[in-house]
Order: C-alpha cells, then sequence, then structure tokens
C-alpha cells in the first residue's frame, strides 16, 4: 500500500507494525524519481508506505527534522528505528527495511 498522506490522515497509523514514512514534494526531481522506487518496493507487499508532500504538511516534516528531500522514516511500533535521505534504489530501501520487519 503506497498512499499519498498528511499527518492528520496518520493519525495513530504508525504506532503497529513496521511502516515506511517519505518526505517529498512534486517539484522534487530526486523525489520524482524515488516514487517509482517506491511503487516498485511497494509491488514486494513487505510494509505499508506513506508519502507526505512537504508543501502540503509542513509542520510535519520540520517535527521529523527535515532538511532535505527525499527523506524516509522506517517506524516499528511507533518509533523511528531508521532513515534516509536522497535517491534510494528498489534494493537499497529493501535493505532497509527489511531489518525490521
Amino acid at each position: 500500500m503506497l498512499l499519498e498522506t498528511t499527518k492528520s490522515q496518520l493519525g495513530n497509523t504508525l504506532e503497529t507494525g513496521t511502516k515506511l514514512l517519505v518526505f517529498h514534494a512534486v517539484w522534487c526531481p530526486p523525489c520524482k524519481m524515488l516514487k517509482g522506487e517506491l511503487e516498485q518496493l511497494d509491488k514486494l507487499d513487505l510494509l505499508p508506505i506513506f508519502r507526505v508532500d512537504i508543501d502540503v504538511d509542513k509542520q510535519f516534516a520540520t517535527d521529523h527534522g527535515v532538511q532535505s528531500i527525499p527523506t524516509g522514516f522506517v517506524y516499528k511500533d511507533g518509533q523511528i528505528v531508521d532513515k534516509f535521505q536522497g535517491f534510494q534504489t528498489v534494493d537499497q530501501l529493501k535493505s532497509l527495511v527489511e531489518k525490521y520487519l
């Protein structure tokens, strides 16, 4: 499941299980490239993936200390357990999240 979302839409979704939260912007070329990799990761059905546009939900990005995009956070049972910045291939993303499944 790959969804565009906001903090208010997420609610307590990040509190259970393993999830990937990715901050992006529509005007960001590396973010556009990453979306294709996230779509490939989603097809593997490993975990839910949530994308947040920093221009839509600036405060949520600020709360996470996002200073460059794309930036992603791996959540496990409500806690950030890992993160990445910049473009990642599907293989890199898979290696990152598999440790927490």
